[in-house]
Order: C-alpha cells, then structure tokens, then sequence
C-alpha cells in the first residue's frame, strides 16, 4: 500500500512538472513569436519622402509639408516629428494636432485623415512667428519613426 502511494505521489510530481514544462515551453513560444513579429513589422517599416516650402510674411511664415508614404503598406494612422534649426512658435496649423517643444515640431493624424495609402501623401503645414533665422529649414522629417529622404528647396 505505501509503495502504490509512492507511486501515486511520485506520478502526481512528475504530471505537475510536465504541466509546468509545457506552461514554460508555451511561454518561451509566445514570446519568440512576438519577437518575432516585431522584427517583421520593422522590416516592413514604411519608407517615405518629404518636401516642403517656406513663405516669409513680415511677422511670421509659413511652412507647407508634403509627406509621402514611399511604402508598400498603407499607414493606419500617423504620426510626424520635424526637427528645426530653431524653435518653432507656431500660431496656426492644419492637416493634423500639433505639438512643439522647442526645435522639434509633432505632428499627429486627426480621425479624417489617419490613412496613408502606399504612394499617399499628407500635407500638413501651420505659420508661425518670424524670428529672422530662415525658421522653415528643416533638418529631419520621420514618419512613424522612419528617417524620411527630405527635398529642400
């Protein structure tokens, strides 16, 4: 009878440790597979080009962005960073939410117009306060993150 427990409590250890080997096989699988995906959707990162134009007014002007999604997948919703030679005052804007601080200018999709079909472009553009620097150069345009090819004038 002792040696049937045994066994009974023996099997019971080796059934829990199995369970849990398979938990931490399935674990280890998840993650490997996320990683995974996260890697291919970077590969697939989309590409794109940027242009714009500047217009000085005598207080201000005003830059115009064409963004083109260079890619092959059509961008669910958006997001734009412009870095400056010299921070940015802007005093109006379109084509999307606009966040400065300091150089840097972000630019976020509104809910009508977060699709970026492949060989789409957006065009956001604002003014701002003229400080005499030429403050419409830009240095770097990203889309989601991606370096774009920038067209200067």
């Amino acid at each position: 009878m002792i040696e049937k427990v045994s066994r009974t409590h023996s099997f019971h250890k080796l059934r829990k440790l199995l369970a849990f080997s398979g938990l931490f096989t399935l674990l280890i699988m998840g993650a490997l597979l996320t990683s995974t995906a996260a890697l291919a959707s970077e590969a697939h990162a989309s590409t794109c080009s940027a242009s714009y134009y500047g217009t000085a007014q005598d207080i201000g002007y005003t830059d115009q962005f064409t963004i083109t999604n260079t890619g092959t997948r059509t961008l669910h919703k958006w997001q734009v960073q412009i870095l400056f030679k010299s921070p940015q005052v802007i005093i109006n804007s379109w084509e999307g939410i606009f966040i400065q601080k300091g150089s840097t200018v972000l630019i976020k999709n509104t809910s009508l117009n977060g699709i970026v079909k492949p060989g789409s472009s957006i065009a956001p553009g604002f003014t701002a306060v003229w400080n005499n620097n030429t403050p419409f150069d830009a240095l770097s345009v990203k889309l989601n993150g991606v370096t774009c090819s920038l067209i200067q004038p």
